[in-house]
């Protein structure tokens, strides 16, 4: 009988993790060999980029995971079809993960958790079937999910949707542009093996390498250069302790078009709701980490003084 805390590989996630990026570099060689590229392509992976991006972080995670906000049904809609292009799972499966993620970050029942290792949270996570997440506390944080039609449809035929959007969908719009190949190449694999490691990231560098400037109960680390290439994701020592924000950068300069684009999404009457920390709660973090930091401090130099004192006794 296999332990609780046993694991199998998972050959579908290990399969696709794995030839993406290969499969990707040999459709670069093979359009480049066979065809001129032109600058629509740019702009359709671009797009793609941005739409499955957009989809995990504004719509798996703030959205569903969350509830930071309220969407637009057509909204809700067209971010369950691009998130599902974004080869992530499914919104059920991804955002239940999520929450078991914030409930036991760092410890053993965390999905990714970085003390397990940088390439365990990076992606390994995903190439093995731990029976810790396929029990009832999968289910119980997923709950909710089904009661909504749309998460439950979505998962219920994640993959053909997935494969319409991640790489049909481009094809069809390369095709449009005068190129499927590059279409599928530029909009599907390239784009899905960059958005991959970019939001995988924050699993794995957001625990990894940053400040804390509002808790340092957990690995989660602020990052703004990582937050530049994660939608707004970097600011993740932030999200950990106010998680229920429908932002991560909370400053107006703070890269987060994750948030920009949710902000303006109420300008449309497309979102509401949107959840905002008070100010004097995200003040009252910051006073506490640096009332822990000097505390520490002065505990460190009190250290250092005894010691020195200590030689200072065996001088004399």
């Amino acid at each position: 009988m296999k332990s609780k805390n046993s694991y199998t590989i998972d050959w579908g996630s290990t399969l696709f993790l794995t030839l993406t990026p290969v499969l990707a570099i040999l459709g670069l060689w093979a359009f480049f060999e066979s065809e001129v590229f032109h600058p629509l392509m740019l702009a359709l992976a671009i797009f793609f980029y941005y739409a499955t991006g957009f989809s995990i972080t504004a719509g798996y995670h703030r959205l569903f995971a969350h509830k930071s906000y309220e969407a637009h049904p057509v909204i809700k809609v067209m971010l369950i079809l691009f998130g599902a292009g974004a080869f992530q799972n499914s919104v059920k499966k991804w955002a239940t993960d999520h929450r078991i993620h914030h409930r036991y970050v760092d410890e053993d029942k965390d999905p990714y958790c970085i003390k397990k290792g940088f390439w365990y949270a990076h992606f390994t996570w995903m190439c093995v079937k731990s029976e810790v997440r396929n029990t009832a506390l999968s289910d119980s944080y997923g709950r909710d999910f089904e009661k909504d039609p749309w998460i439950v449809w979505q998962d219920k035929y994640y993959g053909p949707i997935a494969v319409l959007m991640g790489f049909g969908l481009p094809a069809l719009v390369g095709g449009l542009m005068g190129s499927w190949f590059g279409g599928l190449v530029f909009g599907g694999l390239v784009r899905v093996v960059v958005v991959h490691h970019f939001t995988f990231s924050i699993n794995s560098l957001a625990h990894y390498w940053g400040s804390q400037p509002f808790t340092d109960e957990n690995t989660a680390r602020d990052n703004p250069i990582l937050a530049f290439f994660t939608y707004g994701e970097g600011f993740h020592n932030f999200h950990h302790i106010f998680h229920s924000d429908y932002r991560n950068g909370i400053r107006w300069y703070d890269w987060d078009p994750t948030k920009w684009f949710i902000k303006s999404l109420t300008y449309l009457k497309m979102a509401r709701n949107l959840k905002v920390t008070p100010d004097y709660e995200i003040f009252k973090a910051r006073m506490d980490m640096a009332e822990k930091r000097f505390t520490r401090a002065q505990s460190d130099e009190t250290y250092m003084e005894q010691i020195r004192q200590g030689f200072r006794s065996k001088a004399d």
